[in-house]
Formats: structure tokens, sequence, C-alpha cells
């Protein structure tokens, strides 16, 4: 006999980043009219209690969502490895960075996060703090280490070379926007 659970049993079982997978499918498929985590929430079905039992709110799923997308993305930059190239490594993130651009829930993360910075104070630094903030950090750190062990020869700060380089990547994007999804995910088929 299957033992019957009650809904604070599920609202306990249900574990953080299953909310945030459950929520990123929605927000995948979420058009542009969707300007609310709560309007999302929604869509997904978890319960708002269980965001604050397991988040403290919507403010802290938010940054959560980003935070984890930008572990994501910078990756290939922490990989202890000496296999990959340095430039292996910077294309691959490179990559990274588009594809979870044009494929996951992220534009919708940034959508919502510019709304609800109307909302809630502070929103918008801790959002940029997660997420873009902390990709250019990596990024930053990354080629810091590059110019130590003379992998990247530049006399520019590694911060500014970070800032351009997702600026390039961001004008990709920009590009990308204009095209059809098979297009803007395969760099080859242009």
């Amino acid at each position: 006999m299957t033992p019957v659970m009650n809904t604070n049993q599920a609202v306990d079982q249900r574990s953080r980043a299953t909310i945030m997978s459950e929520l990123a499918t929605v927000l995948g498929r979420t058009d542009a009219s969707t300007t609310s985590i709560e309007a999302a929430i929604a869509k997904s079905g978890v319960p708002k209690q269980e965001i604050s039992a397991k988040f403290g709110g919507t403010r802290e799923l938010i940054l959560a969502m980003v935070a984890q997308l930008s572990d994501l993305m910078s990756a290939p930059l922490t990989i202890d490895s000496q296999e990959a190239s340095f430039t292996q490594r910077l294309v691959e993130f490179g990559q990274r960075v588009i594809d979870f651009y044009a494929t996951s829930h992220l534009r919708s993360l940034y959508r919502i996060a510019v709304t609800d910075s109307i909302r809630h104070t502070g929103l918008g630094r801790d959002f940029y703090e997660a997420g873009p903030g902390r990709l250019t950090q990596r990024l930053t750190h990354f080629l810091q280490t590059a110019q130590a062990a003379s992998a990247l020869r530049c006399g520019e700060p590694a911060h500014l070379l970070a800032s351009h380089f997702l600026s390039l990547l961001r004008a990709e994007l920009d590009e990308a926007d204009a095209l059809p999804h098979e297009l803007a995910t395969n760099p080859l088929v242009r």
C-alpha cells in the first residue's frame, strides 16, 4: 500500500533544484508577456508557500536562478584541466553564453528582473551581481590567470578584456535575435 502524502510532506521533498528546474521549463516556454515571477510561478504549479519555504521569497528565487545560470555558463572557465587550452576554454565559454541566451530561460529572467526591479529596491543591483557581474568576475579571473601564465599576452587589464569580450558576445546575441532559432544557435549555418 502506497502511503498518502499530505501537501506539507510534498513541499519538504521537492528540492530547490527541482523547483528551479520546473520554473525554468515554464520560463523557457513563455513569451514576452510574462513579466513577473509570480505569473511564471502560477503557470508552473509550484505553490507560493513552497517558494517561501525553500528560498525565502520570490526575490531570492530569481537570484538563485540567475546565479545557477551564471555558474553553468562559466563552467569552462573554472575547470582545472591542463588538457583544454586557453583558447578552447574561452571558445567553449563564449559558445555556452550564446547557447544559454538563445535556448534557456535567461531572457525571461532578465525581463522579469527589469520589471521587478521597479517594485523591489535593489533587485537590479543584486541581479547584476548574481548573474552578469558574477560572469564578468569569473571571466576576469580566468583572463588574469591566463595573463600570469603567459597564455594571454595583452597589456590591457583583465577586467576590461572581460567586459569587451562579453560585449562582443552580446552583439552576437543581438544579431541572433533577428534570425530563426536554427540559425541563431548554430553559427556554422550562417
